[in-house]
């Protein structure tokens, strides 16, 4: 999806401004009430959002539970004092972990996480996304031997241990990686 644009953004902020109260009608047919903030967040929320003479407006997500919404919701709370989204361009971009947001997940089981992933792809969270798939990349190779990363990873190796050790000493990792004793 093509990037808002800035008359895009004003036109859209002229339509937040008429509305005081947004809900989501999500797949449960619970409604979740949220910020302006997320429906800017949202490339889907954005370019679809219509402007209403009322003061309340409830728009349909037929894909996603209230439960999934509303972590949506309690994580952009937490982080709200962040400036627009930029994604990171390299490595040294990331957020640092006293960053709010990067332990949000900490206690999210795999299914969560799924979830999540799945309504941030359908409303294009980039912020979000991204925040969630670091969490999971982090999670995966965290602690871990590079064996142990392989094989959760399902990653077949065709070095052999002398091209391994070369290819180690040449791209050392950003990350502290351990190693077998």
């Amino acid at each position: 999806m093509a990037a808002t644009t800035s008359t895009d953004m004003s036109t859209l902020n002229t339509a937040l401004d008429k509305i005081s109260n947004i809900k989501l009608k999500c797949k449960d047919g619970k409604l979740v009430t949220i910020s302006k903030r997320i429906i800017r967040e949202s490339e889907v929320l954005s370019h679809n959002f219509s402007v209403v003479d009322e003061v309340e407006q409830t728009i349909p997500l037929p894909d996603i539970h209230s439960t999934v919404m509303k972590q949506i919701v309690a994580f952009y709370d937490l982080i709200e004092d962040d400036s627009e989204y930029v994604p990171p361009s390299k490595y040294t971009d990331r957020p640092t972990k006293d960053h709010p947001g990067v332990g949000f997940f900490s206690n999210f089981t795999v299914e969560e996480l799924q979830a999540l992933t799945h309504a941030c792809g359908y409303l294009d969270m980039p912020r979000l996304q991204d925040f969630i798939l670091c969490h999971m990349i982090v999670d995966i190779i965290q602690d871990r031997e590079i064996k142990e990363i392989r094989e959760r990873g399902m990653m077949k190796t065709d070095y052999t241990p002398e091209e391994e050790a070369e290819f180690v000493k040449r791209h050392e990792a950003p990350i502290e990686v351990v190693q077998p004793q």
